[in-house]
């Protein structure tokens, strides 16, 4: 079944990579270079260790960050980094991202009903959903395990 819904999604690998770049990017800290350099500003030090342990500004032979897809994304791929995610953030992803809370209120960027909504919008619209509700649930994971207080 999930190769047969792959066959005609309009969504490429490509764009899938983007996005989900894009979402880890955005809600999490630790991928986005301006907090980095902000956190790090007054220790050149620690700030030197950070990027060569993030890939910042190179690419390594290694995997040093991954995204493993849960039960919400079945049949999508293990996306494997081999430099900072925060590298590949798109700006063109990050508005359909920031748009899902108005989606979800039912307002639609396109006249007519969803059903009338080109396919590829409501393929990015359900990625980011499942994209949402895997970040939530880790974080719930976190909070159960650790407590309130724990760091992303």
């Amino acid at each position: 079944m999930v190769e047969k819904i792959k066959d005609i999604s309009t969504l490429t690998d490509t764009d899938y990579a983007q996005i989900v770049s894009t979402f880890m990017t955005m809600s999490n800290p630790m991928y986005r270079c301006h907090d980095c350099k902000k956190k790090y500003k007054h220790e050149p030090d620690r700030r030197a260790k950070y990027i060569k342990k993030m890939a910042c500004d190179y690419y390594t032979t290694e995997t040093r960050h991954s995204y493993r897809p849960n039960h919400n994304n079945i049949g999508n791929p293990k996306l494997n980094y081999t430099n900072c995610v925060g590298n590949h953030f798109n700006n063109y992803w990050a508005y359909w991202i920031n748009y899902t809370d108005t989606y979800e209120k039912g307002i639609l960027p396109f006249s007519g009903t969803v059903l009338e909504q080109p396919n590829k919008f409501v393929e990015v619209m359900n990625l980011v959903q499942n994209l949402k509700s895997e970040d939530q649930q880790s974080k719930d994971a976190r909070v159960a395990q650790y407590g309130k207080r724990s760091k992303r």
